[in-house]
């Protein structure tokens, strides 16, 4: 394997997005220790790199001593269907796979990217795809923006157990209690909002953009309305990227589905809460796989791609329909034996 030795000191770059929402332990002063966490490495989002030491792959909960020789062996799209990326680079320097570095106290990765499509999310939240473990999550506070923007999602109040925080199925578990999170560097939320979740009680709030009652767009369970319509009043909400007028939220329990709620007609943005209404009451106890925010509504056509991206998993609407086949067998019998 032949490697290339590049030799970068990043000391003293700016860390957008870290300092400013990570947890206390992250936002400790690191220029006095002898190493630096993977959790305190700048990624490239939406894409994640890969090195390696004496062989072994870095990741999740590795330390790596200051002034040891690193190889970058290259990076990873998590989002190949919505962005292209190119051009790693390292303090500035474009990097190329197999090329040895140094450890520095601050490490900053950074790359060229563009998203594929008309709509570019604000904020994509996915620890489905992110893999992280809870004891990096508790380090770091957050959960990364796959966008590349630094609008991350902060972890409130979560345990950071499988009931409270990353679960193996790939989702964050709120417990229903008071998990919430918020995105701090963002006072204002969208016109759209895609989330795959799997709800486990109705009547609580998956989101909320709002400061008062009477606006809109949030996302609420409300147990026999209309699947979360009722604070998204003059918008549309899909199910599985499917335009939904039937659906009601008491058949969504425990089922995981993709929820895309869109509003063309709302007023003033508030800052975002995922799990919790602004009021910080009727938190949702789900499992959250994914989260997009997005600034216009997208077409038709690309709500159905993006719920194709993201992964339709419960067949919600084969369910529904085999229950309402089985429901019409049923009362079709009954008849006939009166």
């Amino acid at each position: 394997m032949k490697l290339n030795k590049l030799p970068l000191n990043v000391i003293g770059l700016n860390r957008v997005g870290l300092n400013q929402i990570g947890s206390p332990s992250h936002r400790a002063n690191t220029s006095d220790r002898p190493y630096i966490r993977y959790e305190d490495i700048v990624q490239p989002y939406p894409a994640i790199i890969n090195l390696k030491q004496d062989g072994k792959t870095i990741t999740w909960g590795d330390k790596l001593k200051v002034g040891s020789d690193i190889v970058f062996v290259g990076s990873a799209n998590l989002l190949p269907e919505l962005y292209t990326v190119s051009e790693t680079r390292y303090n500035g320097v474009t990097l190329y796979p197999n090329t040895i570095i140094k450890v520095e106290k601050s490490m900053v990765f950074d790359n060229a990217r563009t998203y594929l499509k008309a709509n570019e999310p604000s904020c994509i939240l996915s620890p489905n795809r992110l893999r992280i473990p809870n004891s990096s999550y508790k380090i770091l506070g957050y959960i990364p923006d796959l966008t590349g923007k630094g609008n991350h999602g902060r972890l409130n109040n979560f345990a950071y157990t499988e009931e409270s925080g990353a679960n193996e199925d790939g989702s964050i578990r709120f417990d229903g209690t008071d998990d919430y999170i918020t995105i701090p560097t963002l006072s204002h939320g969208g016109k759209q909002v895609l989330m795959k979740v799997n709800l486990q009680s109705y009547d609580r709030y998956l989101y909320d953009q709002r400061n008062n009652w009477s606006q809109y767009l949030a996302i609420v369970s409300a147990g026999k309305t209309i699947a979360y319509e009722y604070s998204n009043k003059g918008g549309k909400t899909y199910i599985d990227g499917i335009l939904n007028e039937h659906i009601i939220d008491k058949d969504l329990l425990n089922i995981t589905h993709n929820i895309t709620a869109t509003n063309a007609n709302i007023g003033v943005q508030y800052a975002p809460n995922i799990g919790t209404s602004f009021a910080r009451g009727n938190f949702a106890q789900m499992a959250l796989f994914d989260f997009m925010l997005f600034p216009e509504i997208s077409s038709e056509e690309e709500i159905q791609e993006l719920n194709d991206i993201v992964g339709i998993e419960g067949n919600v609407w084969g369910t529904l329909t085999q229950l309402i086949n089985s429901t019409l067998i049923s009362n079709e019998i009954l008849i006939k034996n009166e």
